[in-house]
C-alpha cells in the first residue's frame, strides 16, 4: 500500500460505524435501499438513485458480495457518497448497491466528537476521530509502519443506553477487525465508563469512550 491518507482511513471507519447499527436505521432517520443496475463490460461507475447516502452496506455482482477497496471504490461530493466504481466487469453482469440514505441531510454518526450544545431530544450521537499517530521506519528502502489510535465518543440519554451501545460496539469491530482495507485491522483498547455531560436547557446526557487500535499499518513507496 502506498501513502496513508487519513481522509480515506476517516471515511472508511464512518461507513464502519454506520453499518454497526449500534443505532437503529430508526434512530439515525435513514432507509436501507438497494439500486439495481446491468452493467455493460470493463470498469463501470455506478450513480445512486437517492441523495444523501450515508454508508454503502453491500456491493454485490452477480450476488456475490464483492470487496471495498479491491473491487471498488466510492465516490464522494460534499461527503455524501454519490456513486460506486467496480473494476471489473462483465456484459450483462448484475449490480446491486445497497445502502442507507437521508431525505434531509444530518446524522447521528460523524467523523469528529459529539456536539454538546443539543436538546436532549437530539441524542444518541456518535463520533470519533484520531488521538494518536505514530510512524517509524521498517526495513529497506521508503517503507514506515504506523499505528494510529482512535477514540469513539457516545453520548446517550442515560447509563444503560451507554452500556449497551458499547456492547454492541464492542461485539461488532472485533467480528470486523481484519474487514478493512486501508488499515491492516483494528482492535478496542480501551473503555472508559459513563459519565455525566452538561448539554443545553440544563439538562444532561452521559458520555462513553472506546479507544481503538490499529497496528502495523505498512507505507510502502
Amino acid at each position: 500500500m502506498g501513502y496513508i491518507s487519513l481522509l480515506n482511513v476517516k471515511r472508511e471507519l464512518l461507513n464502519l460505524l454506520r453499518n454497526s447499527d449500534v443505532f437503529s436505521t430508526t434512530t439515525r432517520s435513514v432507509t436501507t435501499y438497494t439500486d439495481n443496475f446491468t452493467a455493460t463490460g470493463g470498469a463501470e461507475t455506478f450513480t445512486l438513485t437517492k441523495t444523501i447516502c450515508r454508508n454503502i452496506r453491500s456491493v454485490k455482482v452477480n450476488s456475490t458480495a464483492i470487496n471495498f477497496g479491491k473491487d471498488y471504490t466510492l465516490n464522494y461530493t460534499n461527503n455524501n457518497i454519490v456513486s460506486v466504481s467496480i473494476t471489473t466487469l462483465s456484459v450483462s453482469d448484475s449490480v446491486a448497491i445497497e445502502y442507507d440514505y437521508k431525505a434531509t441531510s444530518g446524522s447521528k454518526i460523524y467523523p469528529d466528537y459529539p456536539r454538546q450544545d443539543l436538546t436532549i431530544s437530539q441524542y444518541p450521537r456518535m463520533g470519533f476521530d484520531y488521538s494518536d499517530y505514530t510512524k517509524d521506519t521498517a526495513g529497506f528502502g521508503n517503507v514506515n509502519v504506523s499505528n494510529i489510535d482512535f477514540i469513539i465518543k457516545i453520548l446517550a440519554v442515560t447509563t444503560q443506553d451507554c452500556d449497551e451501545y458499547l456492547d454492541t460496539l464492542n461485539q461488532y469491530i472485533i467480528n470486523n477487525q481484519n474487514t478493512l482495507y486501508y488499515l491492516d485491522h483494528i482492535k478496542p483498547i480501551e473503555i472508559t465508563p459513563a459519565e455525566p455531560v452538561s448539554i443545553r436547557a440544563n439538562n444532561k446526557v452521559f458520555q462513553v469512550s472506546m479507544r481503538v487500535r490499529a497496528r502495523n499499518n505498512y507505507e510502502i513507496n
